[in-house]
């Protein structure tokens, strides 16, 4: 078998076999193969840029769920003790998400996660370093871009799908609690 290396940084070493097909070398039983890894790799369209959090979290927490591995990030998948044979497994898939996340990331952003410990750690840190609800320089940028939007010579379903978009957007910085059902009708 040939080791073959791909362009991502962080990318999990492959081995190449005899019949052309390419595998990933885990210690737990795994059918993963590069392609699929290499398609999962890419599961989101824009990397973590420092400017960009609230769509990519977004965007990393649906891809993840949609792989039913969600809990290494919201921490609900527990480290199991070493001396189980769970922690194997627990460990593989927990450097996978971690892979997922950091081939997420723009290189300079990812480079100080590299070594943290657990998928849910970088999750954690990114987010107190990334997001900030209270932001209101960028409320005001997101305003300012629907008060000053216009259709032009734009579809009316682009300029509906741009217009939602940033509505969504605007909606994420509001961190509304509601104490009852009176709260939301009001």
């Amino acid at each position: 078998m040939v080791s073959e290396r791909t362009n991502y940084g962080f990318y999990p070493m492959a081995d190449k076999s005899d019949s052309g097909t390419t595998s990933i070398s885990t210690p737990v039983q795994s059918s993963v193969t590069s392609e699929s890894v290499h398609s999962s790799m890419q599961f989101i369209v824009h990397k973590l840029n420092g400017q960009n959090y609230l769509e990519w979290s977004q965007s990393v927490k649906l891809a993840i769920d949609g792989r039913g591995k969600l809990g290494y990030l919201t921490g609900e998948t527990k480290e199991p003790e070493s001396k189980y044979p769970s922690y194997i497994l627990w460990r593989s898939e927990n450097s996978l998400v971690m892979a997922w996340l950091l081939n997420s990331m723009d290189t300079s952003i990812a480079k100080p996660h590299l070594f943290m410990k657990s998928a849910q750690e970088v999750w954690d840190s990114v987010h107190e370093t990334y997001f900030d609800l209270e932001n209101s320089s960028q409320i005001f940028e997101l305003k300012t871009r629907l008060w000053q939007s216009k259709q032009g010579n734009r579809d009316v379903t682009s300029y509906y799908n741009e217009m939602v978009a940033w509505w969504q957007e605007l909606d994420q910085y509001h961190n509304d609690v509601w104490e009852s059902q009176a709260d939301f009708l009001r």
